[in-house]
């Protein structure tokens, strides 16, 4: 019955790229859309979003001590690849707050704990702790990367005059 199948269609949750609509309330801290990403040091896909977080956000606000680093140097595919360290950066927007955990450094040794609020989000839509996660202000939500990490390292590799910082400081869209 093609009324039925309509229906049940209306439920599936929205998708916009690898991101799925999770609830329809928004989730804020202090005022601001709750931006929060839980990754790992180690892991080659988290790399590569903190990449892409890093140059979306900075559209909106400012970093304060962004670092590079670089992703595992074993038992890990696409090795060594160039980052960001959110471990000491802070964030600051008039309309996000980002908050980033990374629950074990480059050596696999835990590194962040959540705190119960994350652990809260994180239990709703991210039971199994898979890296990385993304959650926008409580709406849309992505496991796994944006975009696998041999692009990114092609772009690294293609783009290797200067830093890193240099390149993604040079591409504002602003």
């Amino acid at each position: 019955m093609p009324w039925r199948r309509a229906k049940e269609m209306t439920k599936q949750p929205k998708a916009l790229g690898k991101f799925v609509e999770v609830s329809k309330d928004p989730v804020r801290r202090s005022g601001k859309l709750l931006m929060f990403f839980m990754g790992a040091e180690y892991c080659p896909y988290c790399a590569a979003e903190r990449w892409a977080i890093v140059r979306s956000l900075q559209k909106f606000g400012q970093w304060d001590g962004l670092k590079q680093t670089i992703s595992a140097a074993r038992d890990q595919p696409f090795l060594n690849l160039p980052t960001y360290d959110f471990t000491k950066a802070t964030y600051n927007s008039p309309y996000i707050e980002f908050v980033a955990r990374e629950i074990k450094d480059r050596d696999f040794k835990p590194l962040q704990k959540l705190l119960k609020t994350e652990e809260k989000l994180v239990r709703k839509h991210n039971p199994k702790k898979e890296i990385p996660f993304l959650l926008i202000g409580g709406r849309f939500s992505q496991l796994g990367s944006g975009f696998p990490p041999k692009i990114y390292r092609a772009y690294v590799q293609a783009n290797r005059n200067g830093t890193q910082e240099d390149r993604v400081r040079d591409q504002k869209d602003y």
